[in-house]
């Protein structure tokens, strides 16, 4: 097999691709990007022969249509495509694990049972804040009328907020 682009007149011979049957077959190959068997095929389909095309496995009409319509790098996406969503269904899964394990450590059932702890945390921390709002307006109310002369003892005050607060 010759390569023979840019030779200018016919004595050139130009330079040699390939010179034995195999190698020549692999050249023929490499440039039309299809198997001998493959290229009858695709030869054939114009020829009103489609039903062989048909008839070829699955495998063998991917490489043909691959070859045909040069599909290559979309089957690339689309492996890509698919690593990434088993990466992702991965990742989902050992979030599952992890969020069952926490809630089976927190001795909880579900994230409404949680919820609801949290609501239940909530009101007692808002009741702790509305009683120590309340006694510190108390104890304000004490300094102030103390300021004004008409206040308890200071050990008096200093005892009863002690009480008030246990």
């Amino acid at each position: 097999m010759w390569r023979r682009t840019d030779v200018m007149n016919d004595t050139d011979e130009g330079s040699v691709l390939a010179a034995q049957w195999g190698k020549v077959t692999e050249e023929i190959e490499r440039m039309l990007a299809f198997r001998s068997d493959q290229f009858r095929q695709v030869v054939m389909l114009p020829q009103g022969q489609f039903r062989q095309l048909l008839l070829a496995s699955s495998q063998e009409r991917q490489q043909i249509f691959e070859a045909l319509f040069q599909t290559e790098l979309y089957r690339r996406v689309e492996e890509a495509l698919k690593d990434a969503a088993r990466e992702i269904a991965a990742e989902m899964e050992d979030r599952q694990r992890r969020r069952h394990l926490i809630l089976e450590q927190g001795t909880v059932g579900s994230e409404d049972e949680i919820l609801g702890r949290q609501q239940g945390m909530e009101l007692r921390l808002s009741g702790m804040h509305t009683q120590v709002e309340a006694k510190r307006g108390r104890h304000w109310r004490r300094l102030s009328s103390r300021r004004n002369g008409t206040s308890q003892p200071l050990s008096n005050s200093i005892g009863q907020l002690e009480s008030s607060a246990r």
